[in-house]
């Protein structure tokens, strides 16, 4: 037996539409476009916060591109925060 999938609603008829610009798919290919900037990525989702931790759980032999910190933090994949020392408390907790 095959089953197929129907778009409903606003995707239907598929051909009535397309992604563009605003595809998210393809606007996150095009900025994980090396192998480095998905392994940067796979250590933030896990939860890894400075660099020397970055550094050493990515295992990277090619640096990273330069472009691929900048254009992640402008795109909402990541933010960035002042640095601290490690074990030091947040600017807020000591105001």
């Amino acid at each position: 037996m095959t089953t197929t999938v129907r778009m409903t609603g606003a995707l239907d008829p598929r051909d009535g539409w397309t992604a563009g610009a605003s595809c998210t798919i393809a606007k996150s290919v095009e900025l994980l476009s090396t192998r480095s900037a998905f392994m940067l990525m796979r250590e933030a989702f896990y939860g890894a916060t400075r660099f020397e931790e970055f550094v050493r759980r990515a295992e990277l032999t090619e640096p990273p591109p330069p472009h691929g910190c900048t254009s992640s933090s402008s795109t909402g994949f990541s933010s960035s925060s002042p640095t601290r020392s490690p074990g030091s408390a947040p600017a807020s907790a000591t105001a």
